[in-house]
C-alpha cells in the first residue's frame, strides 16, 4: 500500500514538471500590444552634437640678425603691422608754395639717408591746407653720394633744367633750393654739390645767378638768416616760409 501511494507522487511531479517547461518549437508567436510594458514601447530620441573646430594659422615673419659676420635666421609667429613709434623721428623737408620754399616737417624712419629724402620731396603731402607742391620734374631719376666730409652729391639727369620740365620759370631755382635746405636739415650733411650726368654742374641760385661747377653749396647761400628749429607735437603742424626766397 505504502509503495503504489509513493508512486502515484512521482507520477504527478512528472506532470508538473512537463507543464512547467519551456516550450520547445521554431515558430514565432505574436505578442499583444497590451502585454507589452510601456516602458519598452516609450519612443527614444537621439540628440547628435556637432563640435566645430577652427584652426587658425598666422602669418609667419622672418627676421635676420647678423652678428659679426655670422647671419643667424629667425622665424616668429607673429606678425607686425605697425612700425613702432620709436622708429620715427620728425624730419624736415622743404616744399613749394606759390612761388617760394616751405620748411613741413613730418614722421620718416629714423636717420633716413640722403636719397631717401629727396625721394620724399618728389611727392609732395596730399590734402594739405597748405597747398604744397614741388619743382622737381616727377620722372627725374635723382641720385645721391655722400661722402666723409659731410658733403651730399646730388646727379641730375640730362634735360633736368629744360623748361618744359618746369610749372614755373622760377622752378629751376627753386627745385635746387629745395634739395640744398633738405638735405643739410639732415644730420651729417652740411654741403651739396651737383652734377649733370656725373659731369660738374652750374646750377641758379636765389638773386638769379649760377654757381659755378663744382662750387660747394651750403644751406647760407639759400637763406637770407637762419630758421628756428623746434620739434612739432603733431606731425603738420610746423611750417616756415622764407620770404623773398
Amino acid at each position: 500500500m505504502r509503495t503504489r501511494v509513493m508512486a502515484m507522487v512521482l507520477a504527478m511531479l512528472t506532470l508538473l514538471v512537463v507543464a512547467c517547461g519551456v516550450p520547445h518549437s521554431s515558430d514565432f508567436a505574436s505578442i499583444d500590444q497590451q502585454d507589452i510594458p510601456e516602458r519598452l514601447t516609450a519612443t527614444s530620441t537621439t540628440t547628435t552634437t556637432t563640435t566645430t573646430t577652427t584652426t587658425t594659422t598666422m602669418p609667419s615673419t622672418t627676421t635676420t640678425i647678423v652678428d659679426v659676420g655670422t647671419t643667424t635666421t629667425t622665424t616668429m609667429v607673429a606678425e607686425t603691422t605697425t612700425t613702432a613709434l620709436a622708429n620715427l623721428e620728425p624730419v624736415a623737408l622743404w616744399y613749394v608754395a606759390g612761388r617760394q620754399v616751405q620748411r613741413y616737417v613730418q614722421l620718416l624712419p629714423s636717420d633716413p639717408s640722403p636719397q631717401y629724402v629727396i625721394d620724399q620731396l618728389l611727392n609732395p603731402p596730399e590734402n594739405s591746407a597748405l597747398g604744397l607742391r614741388t619743382s622737381l620734374p616727377g620722372d627725374a631719376l635723382i641720385n645721391t653720394t655722400a661722402d666723409v666730409r659731410n658733403v651730399v652729391t646730388v646727379d641730375l639727369p640730362a634735360g633736368f633744367f629744360n623748361g618744359e620740365n618746369f610749372q614755373d620759370s622760377k622752378d629751376p631755382q627753386l627745385a635746387i633750393q629745395q634739395i640744398v635746405l633738405t638735405l643739410t636739415e639732415l644730420r651729417g650733411t652740411s654741403q651739396v654739390a651737383f652734377t649733370l650726368e656725373g659731369q660738374p654742374a652750374r646750377v641758379p641760385l636765389p638773386d638769379g645767378t649760377s654757381a659755378d661747377p663744382e662750387r660747394i653749396l651750403y644751406r647760407s647761400d639759400f637763406l637770407d638768416a637762419p630758421v628756428e628749429t623746434t620739434t612739432p607735437t603733431t606731425v603738420e603742424a610746423e611750417t616756415t616760409t622764407v620770404p623773398g626766397a
